[in-house]
């Protein structure tokens, strides 16, 4: 009830604490900014100021902002040169703001910069045209205004909106501008010749130089001392601060009272040589009193802004040193089990041999198996020895041509004379079969070793590209992690760690939120925040939980996406059909669109086509390249078919995110891509697989559309639209229906119309394009 009752009060009164504590702030940031000034002729930050309150109307009250620049010139009357002219361009440059801001236009921040130079203008013309140094003093105001309202709106942002959890080192060095002028605005306090604004100003730098190193420190040290210089401080005091922060910097990651004495130590020696060897008091006691206040905070406050200072460059040395390591350990392994698997093939090929010679050895067992005991050994084999070993190749030649050896195939001179011609004769013919049959066996062999050969080689190249790609190609893009940070805290998202790496290929981001379930619409933001970042439109391509933690993997977008059925038939009195079908997407955006034909039908041809794509998905899937594939499929599928069987080869490699698409056909039927405008024909191809050793497919690319439909079929459905043209008329008029599944149905059902209502082995993918 209380609660209830309170959202009714502040919704009734639309004021809270909060809201009077924002409007304080805005107020009094804007009296402090609004009294510094460079000259008595130049106030440049108050307008920067409520232009920039302006630019953040959804997040502090512009007209409060307004208020408090006005009061602060109402309080400088007396220190202005020319006070219409202030006072002028405040109100006219508000009046521009309200109409560029109310206004339905897209750019905003060109026109508010529109509106600085029309207001600067018409002021000068109004009050300052009588002296050219007033226009030139006029014109530097202007210039300063565009530039001090962009870092007041960074520092806007940072306070305004959502919990953030890395700065930028743009926003650190407009904090601590900032901050300054916010001081210099109290005015010139000082004690004995001391000035506030200068401690403070070191002050700042000191924990800069502390929490981020020397790089940042020496930017926030130049920038306060730049800003304690237009309140009245020496170029001296730029100097030192600036000095002091970059020298110190190395010191940032020892003890803090270490660090302000080496501080204060610096600044003594920086001092000395800047006042020509004179020691001075004032530079030297405000180190002295900015260094006390840095030593006496405690420990945690450093803890808390090294968060924000130096998150940037600590992920970035630890992701460099990652990224070094990984590097070496990793590429060194895979270069070394690609040298395992390349010697490997240097074995395999050195063990192939040829057996021209063979039949040599073969035909030297014929005597041992019919002669031995003969008395007419020596003459046949000792002193006629050329022409009996003649007359046996004769036979060997004769036996391969009619795979058969009779007695009378050796000649009426041989019968004539030999005793045992029948023993001959069986031991020729058994010698020579037994001869033949090794020798097939021995080229089924080697055709196994020049398979395992390939896919050693193969399998040693993807290695080596991989590790290329670890090597050179695999980078860690930590300024995109940046900007990804910057894009999540817009959207209001805490991420726990983002990881975004570069390939040749494409850009991969993770991003870790401590969240066990998310919307939809939280995962939109993320999409959203990650396509800002990486500059390209993001896509979700995996999620996991890990603990309390949700990894979501983005991935660049699709060109296109796929939209895929299929509609199979059998052959009129067989179970099963000869064909088999893949649809399937690999990773790196690859889609396969893939039909394979065994020769005959039934379960024998299914088996043989099964295999076919069996083996292709998991070469394709274990990234072999086309060529290795190929030539690897074929050998298997004559060493391990049957002579009467063989498989076609249909196969579409769509590349998702290029838009481009590869036929590689092997015995396959043509096939159609139909436009609006036009269809098509992809060319057939000539041999199915595994009938010669050597074989090249017909390869044709080609680039897609949005609205192309890709039509692909086995021969069952091409024999029946080959030299038919109105089933070709009815194959293209039919792509207009609505969706895939109706046009690969209306297509398969026109094949078995054209063929008499008979059936045979018919696949049809049907596959539609659409945009990613």
């Amino acid at each position: 009830m209380e609660e209830t009752q309170r959202k009714l009060k502040n919704i009734g009164t639309g004021f809270g604490l909060k809201t009077a504590v924002t409007l304080g702030g805005v107020f009094i940031a804007g009296l402090l900014i609004g009294r510094v000034k460079i000259s008595p002729a130049i106030w440049p930050f108050g307008a920067a100021y409520i232009m920039a309150a302006f630019l953040n109307k959804n997040s502090v009250n512009p007209y409060v902002a307004m208020a408090g620049v006005l009061l602060a010139l109402c309080t400088n009357i007396y220190f202005a040169e020319n006070v219409p002219f202030c006072f002028a361009v405040a109100a006219m440059l508000s009046v521009f703001m309200i109409i560029v801001i109310y206004a339905p236009i897209k750019r905003k921040y060109l026109f508010a910069a529109a509106a600085v130079l029309t207001a600067y203008i018409i002021c000068t013309l109004a009050f300052k045209r009588m002296f050219i140094l007033n226009v030139i003093s006029s014109i530097v105001e202007m210039c300063l205004v565009l530039i001090m309202a962009f870092m007041m709106n960074v520092v806007i942002k940072l306070f305004f909106t959502r919990r953030r959890t890395v700065l930028t080192d743009i926003e650190l060095v407009s904090l601590g501008f900032t901050a300054v002028l916010a001081v210099l605005g109290v005015g010139s306090v000082s004690v004995a010749g001391v000035y506030l604004r200068d401690i403070f100003a070191v002050f700042i730098a000191v924990c800069a130089a502390y929490a981020g190193g020397a790089a940042v420190g020496a930017a926030v040290g130049a920038a306060v001392g730049a800003a304690a210089m237009m309140g009245g401080a020496d170029g001296e005091f730029l100097l030192t601060v600036t000095v002091c922060s970059l020298a110190c910097g190395i010191f940032h990651r020892m003890n803090r009272y270490v660090f302000a004495l080496a501080y204060i130590l610096i600044s003594l020696i920086v001092g000395y040589y800047a006042n020509y060897s004179v020691f001075a008091a004032a530079p030297f006691f405000t180190v002295l009193a900015a260094s006390a206040a840095f030593a006496v905070l405690p420990a945690r406050f450093y803890e808390f802004i090294g968060k924000y200072v130096s998150a940037n460059m600590m992920r970035e040395n630890e992701q460099k040193l990652t990224c070094e390591r990984f590097s070496e350990l990793t590429v060194g392994r895979l270069k070394e089990i690609s040298g395992v698997f390349k010697n490997a093939s240097g074995v395999i090929s050195s063990m192939e041999k040829s057996r021209s010679e063979g039949i040599s050895y073969a035909i030297a067992g014929i005597p041992e198996n019919a002669c031995s005991s003969c008395v007419l050994y020596s003459g046949c084999w000792d002193n006629d020895f050329e022409r009996t070993y003649s007359l046996m190749q004769r036979m060997y030649l004769k036996y391969k041509r009619q795979d058969k050896l009779t007695e009378r195939d050796f000649g009426p001179a041989f019968l004539k004379q030999c005793l045992h011609a029948d023993k001959v004769a069986d031991a020729a013919r058994q010698t020579f079969r037994d001869y033949e049959m090794n020798r097939r066996w021995e080229k089924k062999v080697n055709e196994s070793r020049g398979v395992l050969k390939e896919q050693l080689s193969g399998l040693s190249m993807v290695i080596d590209e991989l590790a290329g790609e670890v090597a050179a190609d695999f980078e860690i893009r930590t300024d995109i992690e940046d900007l990804l940070r910057r894009a999540l805290d817009e959207e209001g998202i805490y991420a726990r760690e983002v990881l975004c790496h570069m390939t040749a290929k494409s850009i991969n981001v993770t991003v870790s939120l401590k969240s066990s379930s998310l919307s939809r619409e939280y995962e939109k933001s993320v999409r959203r925040a990650v396509s800002k970042a990486c500059g390209v439109r993001m896509s979700l391509s995996g999620e996991r939980c890990s603990g309390p933690l949700k990894i979501l993997s983005y991935e660049e977008a699709r060109t296109i996406g796929l939209n895929s059925c299929v509609a199979c038939a059998s052959k009129d009195g067989m179970s099963v059909s000869g064909d088999a079908h893949l649809v399937r997407s690999f990773r790196d955006s690859r889609y396969m669109l893939l039909i394979s034909d065994g020769m005959g039908s039934g379960e024998r041809a299914a088996k043989e086509s099964s295999c076919v794509v069996s083996l292709l998905e998991d070469f394709y899937g274990a990234g072999f390249d086309d060529d290795t594939v190929i030539r690897s499929v074929n050998k298997l599928m004559i060493l391990g078919g049957a002579e009467d069987m063989f498989s076609t080869i249909d196969l579409c490699m769509i590349d998702l995110k290029n838009a481009c698409a590869r036929f590689t056909k092997i015995g396959a039927p043509h096939s159609y891509i139909i436009r609006a405008d036009r269809v098509k024909r992809i060319a057939p191809g000539a041999l199915p697989m595994g009938i010669l050793e050597e074989m090249t497919p017909v390869v044709t690319e080609t680039e897609l559309t949005p609205g192309d439909i890709i039509l692909m079929y086995s021969d069952g459905v091409a024999d029946a639209e080959i030299d038919n043209e109105e089933v070709y008329r009815a194959i293209v008029r039919s792509a207009e229906k609505r969706g895939v599944k109706e046009i690969a149905d209306a297509v398969l059902s026109l094949a078995v119309e054209a063929r008499g209502g008979k059936k045979d082995d018919m696949t049809v993918i049907a596959t539609r394009v659409v945009r990613g």
